[in-house]
């Protein structure tokens, strides 16, 4: 899921970079409506979930549910 968001923002930024070279070459702008180019969490945030998942699971296992 990770790589689809990525792509998703990569998408967004050469779309937004279009939208603004239209409004400069004509008279009228296109949308006020930028899209949104940063979807879903860095690779960090992404590496910090695995991490405090696996914590969680062996926590629950050794006191919870041992």
């Amino acid at each position: 899921a990770m790589g689809v968001r990525l792509e998703t923002g990569k998408q967004a930024a050469i779309i937004n970079e279009i939208v603004r070279a239209f409004d400069e070459l004509s008279s009228g702008k296109l949308t006020d409506v930028k899209l949104k180019e940063f979807v879903g969490h860095t690779p960090i945030q992404v590496l910090a979930g695995i991490l405090l998942g696996i914590v969680n699971a062996v926590l629950l296992h050794l006191f919870i549910f041992p």
